[in-house]
């Protein structure tokens, strides 16, 4: 120990003898010489040069007292790591510190996330912030969201089996934009993902949903949004992002918790109703026109949300980086307008814009789903009679003989010729005419309708009358005789 001492006060010698003294002091064998020295203060000094002199004056090579000279290099190296063990120590203290600490802080509740213990004082401090800051009729429409999402609390369960289904047999053209009740004459979708936004009142806020959320199976998810039409862009807002369900149809995207949007304005919004900073998302993208492909992507691992345009990544570096930890458990994607306009999103059923969605297949699923396609139809003499009902077969005793193999009947008495199909209206309404009585007592009985038979059967009737009229006369002549 004394001998390694020695030699660290040797080389600190050469730089700077202070950093000598607590080594000088420990070898020192006069305690109280090491302090007062010769009278002159250089106590510590003395045994330094004394041990150099006997050093260098000691030729010896078999001497015990020899000392082994260590390298400078090694000294500081050793110096440097116990440094930084030193500094390691310091570190585990603070951090043991900061545990202790942290166990007899309140928790602090947040509605950062779905589920979550709502943190009443926040709440009160954004109502107060939008009597502050928003106008009359935005706060009207604020505080009905509010009542809207406490109604109609957050979707937080698995996917049904009819929408599992559904993916499966269909595909990605199981999604599809479905308006809600109260706005589908102001909103239309046609091909199931072509929105067609149809405002009669010029500034009214509307959104719409898919009816089934985002998939949680891959990574990573995409879709992309085409503005097709913005007839009056000076005065439309086209908001394009991700929320959860139910979200307040006549609210955009981004205005309120757990939503996402990119603003045809520029704007970034998230889970923010109030007026926007440059710090929190304003003016950060570039501005949408017609034409314009905007890409909305979701990594379902850490909860980061990206936007692209026009097939190029977007950056969000001036405001913190892209949003990260969005991880609520099923979320949908929003689109909302201000205006009349016209919005195309692509879910996986056309090619993306972006190319590494292609290439990585962030599609939301398959373009084809796993559906049984319908049986193949063939000409009629080919098919198979596999099973047939014995309805018919068991019934043949019911009928006639020779019932089915029997001619049809044919009339000969048509003025137009045999071939002539009847019918009730082709039939004469009245009977036919007779040459004499007659004939028709001759007893010869042609063909005819059942209305000739009555005709006869009158005849014969007058006949009867008659000749008993006559016999009651010619008895009343008798009787007056």
């Amino acid at each position: 120990m004394i001998r390694f001492g020695l030699h660290w006060l040797i080389f600190c010698k050469s730089f700077q003898k202070v950093a000598a003294i607590p080594v000088a002091f420990l070898i020192s064998d006069n305690r109280e010489y090491f302090w007062s020295g010769n009278g002159n203060g250089n106590g510590y000094e003395d045994v330094i040069n004394n041990y150099i002199n006997n050093k260098g004056n000691n030729n010896d090579d078999n001497d015990d007292d020899d000392v082994l000279f260590i390298p400078p290099g090694i000294i500081v190296i050793a110096s440097l790591c116990s440094c930084v063990m030193a500094i390691a120590l310091v570190v585990g203290m603070i951090s043991v510190a900061n545990d202790i600490i942290s166990r007899f802080k309140p928790v602090a509740l947040t509605t950062d996330e779905p589920g979550s213990f709502d943190d009443e004082q926040t709440m009160l401090e954004e109502d107060n912030r939008a009597l502050v800051e928003l106008t009359p009729n935005e706060q009207e429409l604020y505080f009905q969201a509010k009542d809207f999402m406490k109604l109609n609390p957050i979707d937080r369960s698995d996917l049904t089996l009819s929408q599992a289904l559904s993916i499966e047999e269909k595909g990605v053209s199981a999604w599809e934009f479905k308006p809600n009740i109260n706005a589908f004459r102001e909103i239309q979708v046609v091909n199931k993902s072509e929105i067609n936004f149809n405002q009669t009142l010029p500034g009214s806020e509307l959104s719409i949903q898919t009816n089934i959320p985002i998939p949680r199976v891959n990574d990573v998810y995409y879709f992309e949004c085409k503005i097709y039409t913005l007839p009056n862009p000076e005065n439309t807002i086209i908001s394009l992002g991700i929320a959860t369900s139910p979200y307040p149809f006549f609210r955009l995207p981004g205005r309120h918790r757990f939503s996402i949007a990119y603003d045809s304005n520029g704007d970034r919004r998230f889970n923010q109703p109030f007026k926007l900073e440059n710090k929190n998302g304003l003016k950060i993208f570039p501005e949408l026109e017609v034409a314009d492909v905007v890409g909305i992507g979701y990594r379902t691992q850490s909860g980061t949300i990206f936007f692209t345009r026009n097939g190029k990544k977007l950056s969000e570096s001036k405001i913190g980086g892209h949003i990260k930890g969005f991880r609520p458990t099923k979320i949908y994607p929003t689109i909302g307008s201000t205006n009349k306009c016209c919005v195309h999103v692509n879910m996986g059923q056309a090619g993306f814009v972006f190319i590494e969605g292609n290439v990585k297949k962030w599609g939301f699923a398959p373009l084809e789903g796993k559906g049984l396609p319908p049986p193949a139809y063939k000409a009629f003499n080919e098919d198979v009679l596999l099973e047939s009902s014995s309805e018919y077969s068991d019934g043949d005793e019911e009928f006639p003989p020779d019932f089915w193999d029997a001619t049809k009947a044919s009339f000969t008495d048509t003025e137009n010729g045999g071939d002539e199909n009847y019918t009730l209206n082709s039939l004469p309404r009245d009977p036919p005419l007779y040459t004499s009585d007659e004939e028709e007592l001759s007893g010869e009985i042609r063909e005819g309708s059942s209305r000739d038979l009555e005709h006869l059967g009158r005849i014969e009737d007058n006949d009867v009358d008659d000749e008993g009229d006559t016999a009651d006369g010619e008895d009343n002549s008798d009787d007056e005789d």
